[in-house]
Parts: structure tokens; C-alpha cells; sequence
């Protein structure tokens, strides 16, 4: 699959909405945070219905908890799409334990994008997941991980091609001033979400 944007990265807001998460929703990004990193793979809607049916019941159901939760953070699809799946996004990984480092290697990847295309000059240059295990060390499962988190940061990319498994999916950076910029953007969205479990003042962040 492949997006193509246009000149310049449109404007992207995101919201700490009223500040907090309500806990009672926190298991729902949690068991998606743990499918994700036990399978390098974005959990099945149906799978999770089941596995969470005790807690999702009194709470009416997973798009129900999916919606109060807030689409700045996790997307899921519809019920009616078989392969549906739920999609952590950026400022949800701070809420789940042991998401650290994926959240370093994900900040990591960028950096190394914008080394990558300064180091061309300004050429194309396309990335693949596949060099965050040669050039960065990462082992595999990191790498593929990182590259399911990258899309997520769609205005950095003029190309983003997820293709079937085992190959890697690629990128190609739009510039390095723009990936440079949504790394800060990206570091503040985290500080911004950061004490899930305390109180915390909402912020807005965007960038043009």
C-alpha cells in the first residue's frame, strides 16, 4: 500500500484530552501494546473482543472504549471489516508498561531518516525497516515494530509502502527539515502523555 502527500506537511493537531486518561479504560491500550510487542503485528478486532470480553462487556464493548479513550490514541476499525485490527497511536505508548524503548527506537528511526537524506543531498532516498537491524541494531522484531509506529507520522513521508510479509516495509523522507521537525514534534506529543496515572495539564501541539 502506498500514500503519497502533497508539498508541504499539512497542519497536524493533537490533543491531551482534559489531561487524563480515565484508568478504567488503560487495560484496553494495554492488551493492544502487548499483542503489538509480543507479535510485532496491530491486534485483531475479534481477537481482542474475545480475550476481553469480561471487561469490555460492562463497559459496552471495544468501539465503545475505543471511542472514550479518543482516536488520538487508538483506532480501530470496523466491525464489519473481517481482518480489522486496533492501532495504537504515538501519544498512547506512554500509558502502556514496558513501551520505553519502543518509543526510543521509534525516535531513533527518525533521526536516522533525516541522516539518511542529508547524507544524499537531497536525493530520494527510500528507508526500509530492514536498515534499522544492518545499520542500527536492532533485532527484527524492534525493526518491524517501528515500522508499523513510523505511518502514524504520515506528513514526514512523500511514500509509505506496507507491503505483505516477510518484506519490509519502506519510506521515503520528505525532508530532512521535516522529519528534523516532527521528531520535536513527536518528543513533545510523549511529554505531553507522559504520568497516565496522575494529574496532568492538557496541551495542544501542532505542527505546519
Amino acid at each position: 500500500m502506498g500514500a503519497v502527500a502533497g508539498s508541504r506537511p499539512r497542519a497536524v493537531i493533537f490533543w491531551c484530552v482534559n489531561g487524563t486518561l480515565d484508568p478504567k479504560h488503560e487495560f484496553l491500550l494495554q492488551a493492544v501494546y502487548d499483542h503489538f510487542r509480543k507479535h510485532a503485528a496491530w491486534p485483531p478486532m475479534r481477537q481482542l473482543e474475545i480475550d476481553l470480553e469480561d471487561q469490555l462487556d460492562p463497559l459496552g464493548g471495544l468501539q465503545r472504549v475505543a471511542i472514550a479513550i479518543g482516536r488520538d490514541k487508538v483506532v480501530c476499525d470496523s466491525y464489519y471489516d473481517p481482518g480489522g485490527v486496533c492501532r495504537l497511536r504515538l501519544p498512547a505508548f506512554p500509558h502502556c508498561r514496558g513501551a520505553e524503548d519502543d518509543v526510543e527506537r521509534f525516535l531513533g528511526a527518525v533521526r536516522h531518516s533525516a541522516n539518511r537524506y542529508r547524507d544524499a543531498k537531497g536525493a530520494a532516498v527510500t528507508v526500509s525497516a530492514g536498515d534499522f537491524v544492518s545499520q542500527l541494531g536492532y533485532s527484527e522484531s524492534d525493526a518491524r515494530r517501528v515500522g508499523l509506529m513510523l505511518p502514524d507520522f504520515s506528513e514526514l513521508w512523500t511514500q509509505i509502502i506496507q507491503p505483505p510479509l516477510p518484506a519490509w516495509p519502506s519510506f521515503t523522507p520528505r525532508t530532512a527539515g521535516a522529519l528534523a521537525e516532527g521528531r520535536g514534534l513527536a518528543a513533545r506529543i510523549l511529554r505531553c502523555n507522559q504520568g497516565s496515572r496522575g494529574a496532568r495539564t492538557g496541551c495542544r501541539l501542532r505542527a505546519l
